[in-house]
């Protein structure tokens, strides 16, 4: 839990304005997480955190690489990943979070935005991930030879009920 201490901003006694934060995600980070999909990356997350007298307006703008499988090849590649996400926090002594608020105790001195972070980078993520996003990369032709003699293993191994159903004529 050490790694996610930078991620805790410490929010009483800011000062009203801006305030700028970057972070450096890695292994580290993912190890932190129970149950995490993810186990590496490269990936810069810049926080900027707008102060006011009564909210404060997160924007995170998340970019690099995050190592997971080619969903088509199953090799492993370095996906790229940009996202970014505004985060509204508001004061409120019953915390709680909402679809795009986040209710935080008015006494509360600093606030943890590691999961936001890391809910931001899961978010950011198209739901299918192939080689095709990556420079220099293509699916491993030996699992896709697979694939494909598969494919002809299953034309040949017709099931003969479906060939009688083509055959059959409504009218």
């Amino acid at each position: 839990m050490q790694v996610l201490k930078q991620f805790s901003l410490p929010i009483k006694g800011m000062k009203i304005g801006h305030h700028d934060y970057a972070f450096h995600i890695d292994k580290e980070f993912f190890s932190s997480f129970d149950k995490a999909p993810y186990s590496d990356g490269d990936i810069k997350a810049q926080l900027n955190l707008e102060k006011k007298a009564d909210h404060l307006v997160f924007l995170l703008d998340i970019s690099g690489t995050l190592a997971t499988e080619c969903d088509r090849c199953m090799d492993v590649i370095n996906f790229p990943t940009t996202s970014s996400f505004e985060i509204l926090i508001k004061y409120d002594i019953d915390e709680r979070e909402e679809e795009e608020v986040i209710y935080i105790n008015p006494e509360s001195s600093e606030f943890n935005c590691a999961d936001l972070v890391y809910e931001a980078i899961l978010l950011g993520l198209p739901m299918i991930k192939t080689c095709d996003s990556v420079e220099e990369k293509e699916c491993n032709p030996d699992v896709l030879d697979h694939f494909q003699s598969e494919q002809t293993t299953k034309e040949v191994d017709k099931n003969p009920f479906s060939e009688a159903l083509k055959n059959l004529k409504l009218n």
